[in-house]
C-alpha cells in the first residue's frame, strides 16, 4: 500500500487530534512533568504498505478505540493528569503531564505497555554547502533535478518564513497544502505547525518564528533547500535541494540559558507524527540529546516509524567528535533507521 493511501486515513481519522493535543482534565498542580505512555499494539507504520486501504482504517479505529480508553482510565486513577499529544502512526500511545510523585502509579494503570522519561533536546552546530559535499553535480542542466517536488520537514527552532533565502516566486503549492497556521505559509514554506510544552510557558512557543530567540532552524533549512541565486556579502550561496519545498515545525520552542530554544521528547514525537501526517518526504532534525540511551528514546521509537512509513529522516550526529572521539553520536541520531549526517571538513573529510 502507498505512503499517500496511509497518510490519507490517517488525516481522515484523526488529524485534529494529532496535531494539537486534547488536554483531558485540568493541568497538574505542583511539580510535574510531561511523559510519553504508549500500548502495547503497533502503531499503523508497522503494517508499512502491506495492508489495504480498508484494513488501515479499521486498524487505526481499533487503536484510537484502545487510547481512548486508556486516557480515560489514566484520568479516572489520576484526576490530575492531563493527556496532550496522540500518536498512532509513528507510535502507539499519548503524551501525559503528571505530577512527578505519580509517574509509578501511570506505569501501573492496566493498558500501560510502557512510560518513557521526558528528554529535553538542544539544538546542534551546523555548516556546510552543496558543492563541498557535491550535490550541485545532480542539479541538471536546468535545475529540473534540484529537489523538485519533495518535501523536507524541518523539525526545530523555528524558520524565518521571509528570509529572502526563501523567497517564495516561482513557487505553487503543492496539491493538499498550505497546511497548519496557514496565514504564515508561503508557496515555498507549505507547513507552519508548533509544538510547544504544557510548561513552562514562553510568549512565542505558539509562534511559528520566535522573533528573539529562532536562529537555528533558519540557517538548517538555508543548507537544505534554500533557493539558488541568493547573493551574500558577494558571494552567490544554494541549498542543497534549492528547488524542494519547506514544512516548519517548530519543535524547540522553550528559552533555555546557552541553548537558545530547547523542546521535549513528547513535543519532538508530535512534530515527526504531524510530519508524516502531512506526507512530507524526508524529516530533518539538526538537534540531539547526549544523554539518552536509544531504546528508552521515544524520538527514536518515532523515527522508526517514520521509516517504516517511507518518510526518510536525517539526523544530525552531534557535535562532540573532537571533544571525546568515536562512540559520541547524539540520540536521535543513533536510530537504526535514520541518515545520520556528520560534518564535513574543507577537505571533504568527514569530522
Amino acid at each position: 500500500m502507498s505512503r499517500s493511501h496511509i497518510v490519507a486515513i490517517l488525516a481522515a481519522a484523526s488529524a485534529a487530534v494529532v496535531l494539537s493535543g486534547d488536554g483531558l482534565g485540568a493541568p497538574a498542580p505542583g511539580p510535574s512533568t510531561e511523559v510519553v505512555v504508549t500500548l502495547a499494539a503497533p502503531p499503523l507504520s508497522a503494517f508499512g504498505r502491506s495492508l489495504q486501504s480498508a484494513s488501515h482504517a479499521a486498524y487505526l479505529r481499533r487503536v484510537t478505540a484502545a487510547q481512548d480508553a486508556l486516557a480515560r482510565r489514566v484520568q479516572s486513577a489520576l484526576p490530575a493528569a492531563q493527556v496532550r499529544w496522540r500518536y498512532r502512526l509513528v507510535a502507539n500511545g499519548f503524551a501525559v503531564v503528571v505530577p512527578r510523585a505519580q509517574v509509578a502509579a501511570l506505569a501501573r494503570i492496566p493498558g500501560v505497555d510502557r512510560v518513557w522519561p521526558s528528554v529535553r533536546y538542544h539544538a546542534l552546530a551546523v555548516r556546510g554547502g552543496p558543492e563541498q559535499i557535491g550535490a550541485d553535480k545532480l542539479w541538471g542542466a536546468s535545475f529540473e533535478t534540484a529537489g523538485n517536488g519533495m518535501k523536507i520537514a524541518i523539525v526545530d527552532d523555528g524558520l524565518d518564513a521571509t528570509n529572502p533565502y526563501f523567497n517564495p516566486s516561482g513557487f505553487t503549492y503543492p496539491p493538499g497544502f498550505p497546511k497548519g497556521q496557514t496565514q504564515y505559509t508561503t508557496p515555498k514554506v507549505i507547513v507552519q505547525r508548533t509544538f510547544a510544552p504544557a510548561s513552562p510557558q514562553w510568549k512565542y512557543a505558539n509562534t511559528p518564528f520566535d522573533p528573539t530567540e529562532s536562529f537555528h532552524a533558519t540557517h538548517v533549512a538555508g543548507i537544505a533547500a534554500g533557493i539558488h541565486g541568493v547573493n551574500v556579502a558577494g558571494t552567490t550561496i544554494s541549498g542543497v535541494a534549492p528547488n524542494a519545498y519547506l514544512g516548519n515545525y517548530k519543535a524547540l520552542t522553550t528559552p533555555t540559558p546557552d541553548f537558545g530554544l530547547d523542546g521535549n521528547s513528547a513535543e519532538l514525537a508530535a512534530a515527526i507524527e504531524a510530519a508524516v501526517a502531512d506526507g512530507m518526504n524526508v524529516i530533518n532534525l539538526s538537534l540531539g540529546e547526549p544523554e539518552i540511551e536509544p531504546s528508552r528514546d521515544v524520538v527514536v521509537q518515532a523515527l522508526e516509524g517514520a521509516a517504516a512509513a517511507g518518510v526518510v529522516p536525517v539526523v544530525a550526529a552531534g557535535n562532540d567528535f573532537s571533544d571525546f572521539g568515536y562512540g559520541t553520536v547524539s540520540s536521535p541520531g543513533n536510530a537504526p533507521s535514520a541518515i545520520t549526517v556528520a560534518a564535513v571538513t574543507s577537505r571533504n573529510a568527514i569530522a
